[in-house]
């Protein structure tokens, strides 16, 4: 009888092994790399003209993901300026040719708007 009992005890803890197992295989893996890159140079055409002007960058990744991941960006400082002190600033910065192993971050400007420097933050992720 006290055989039977354990057999079946044992027997029950491989069965909620099997379904904790289970519910583990089923957590998605999250794999994020997060970075900033920064220009600060002071010779490239983004701040010395007018009209439609636009900078890229690519970004390799420190470690490649195992399909293109999702990407974001966004402006953590710039130091800009219009023609005047009325002009509007313009600014995009994107994501672009994106890949498992890196992609490209472009800034935009256009019309009166000068850049001088900016940072950008990155966040690449993946889910499986």
């Amino acid at each position: 009888m006290e055989s039977k009992l354990l057999s079946d005890n044992i027997l029950s803890f491989n069965e909620q092994l099997q379904d904790l197992q289970k519910q583990i295989n089923e957590i998605p893996k999250v794999t994020i790399q997060s970075k900033e890159w920064s220009h600060d140079g002071d010779n490239l055409a983004i701040h010395k003209e007018t009209g439609d002007r636009y900078l890229e960058k690519h970004i390799p990744f420190d470690q490649p993901f195992n399909f293109p991941p999702k990407v974001t960006c966004g402006l953590t400082m710039f130091d800009v300026r219009g023609k005047d002190t009325v002009s509007r600033v313009r600014v995009i910065v994107d994501e672009e040719k994106i890949t498992a192993k890196g992609f490209t971050i472009r800034v935009e400007t256009w019309k009166s708007s000068f850049i001088y420097r900016l940072h950008v933050q990155w966040l690449a992720y993946t889910i499986e």
